[in-house]
């Protein structure tokens, strides 16, 4: 008599006992009725899962476009930063202030 697997249920002949064609068909068949289908696959690929810490693509990308817009957003404060201290100073220079 063959062991079974604990999670499917499928055969594991022992080493004495010969694998039937019925045997392997059943097992597949088993792998088959527990094995999730592409559309299942994809739609859980495609949802968010907070229990296991997955995000979806859409979710990424607007993670994404919030720090891509953050970052040209604080580069634009830079360049008026810049663009301030660079009218001071030749404002001071202009006034004799600097030298």
């Amino acid at each position: 008599m063959p062991d079974l697997t604990p999670n499917l249920g499928l055969k594991k002949p022992l080493g004495n006992e010969t694998v039937s064609r019925t045997a392997y068909n059943e097992n597949l068949d088993l792998i088959d009725q527990n094995a999730a289908s592409q559309d299942e696959v994809t739609d859980h690929i495609e949802a968010a899962a907070p229990h296991s810490g997955h995000e979806t693509p859409a979710g990424a990308q607007a993670k994404a476009d919030t720090a891509a817009a953050a970052g040209v957003a604080a580069a634009g404060g830079v360049q008026t930063n810049l663009n301030n201290y660079r009218h001071n100073l030749t404002s001071k220079k202009l006034m004799g202030v600097l030298y």
